[in-house]
């Protein structure tokens, strides 16, 4: 976990991670200047996120009644800066929240985008059940527990791909980054019953035509996120 001052406070809950070994070309030709694929036993890797925020909030702030929780649904891949830094870049961040769309995209660049998202309650043993329609189509995903509790970091790929703590974006023409901390994850194998392609064909990327290489769910975790920081032009 990084050591950082924080911007935000908020809770990631219900996530669920999907990822595909992806061609590596075609995902570094999508990234900006500054920023080289991340690769794992020789592949890109793209996954896609479904899940909710909760109780979003700048820091020492208390939000009145259901303000700052949403579901949100990313596609994202894996980079490194030029001074080797590993984080997160997102294709796209689709979001049910107005307001927090907005407020990305000014305030960090981050490529969100307003979306009509819905999911069921989360419940012990029950399957979560998450859709809506996006740019790109209609969207559905459904999983379910499938395997005890685990660290995420107790395994190179599941490490790889969860245990990040920076992100990156575009932001009025400079590549900027952000840090964010929370306890590392604690991880379940997910069955997942029901996907749809719409994050892929929204972002220009051909549907992969087949399950994912990895799936996995996520207990919540309490995130602090730092503000926004200079990288370099773009």
């Amino acid at each position: 976990m990084v050591s950082m001052s924080a911007l935000l406070h908020m809770t990631w809950a219900d996530l669920c991670f999907a990822h595909w070994r992806w061609d590596a070309g075609e995902v570094a030709r999508r990234l900006p200047t500054g920023l080289h694929l991340d690769c794992y036993d020789g592949s890109a890797w793209l996954g896609v996120v479904p899940f909710r925020m909760q109780a979003v909030r700048p820091l020492g702030v208390s939000l009145p009644g259901g303000m700052g929780n949403f579901l949100e649904l990313n596609l994202r891949t894996y980079v490194r800066d030029a001074s080797g830094r590993p984080g997160v870049w997102f294709f796209s961040l689709d979001c049910n929240d107005p307001l927090s769309v907005a407020m990305a995209r000014l305030g960090f660049g981050l490529p969100y985008r307003r979306a009509t998202l819905a999911a069921s309650e989360p419940g012990d043993g029950r399957p979560v059940a998450y859709g809506g329609r996006i740019v790109g189509g209609d969207v559905h995903y459904c999983w379910q527990q499938s395997s005890a509790w685990r660290a995420a970091a107790a395994d190179p790929l599941e490490a790889f791909l969860l245990e990040r703590y920076r992100l990156f974006a575009r932001r009025r023409g400079c590549l900027v980054t952000g840090e964010v901390a929370h306890a590392p994850y604690r991880i379940a194998n997910a069955q997942l019953s029901y996907q749809t392609d719409a994050s892929f064909i929204g972002n220009g990327f051909t549907p992969p035509q087949r399950p994912p290489d990895h799936v996995a769910m996520a207990q919540p975790v309490a995130v602090r996120a730092g503000p926004p920081q200079r990288v370099h032009a773009v």
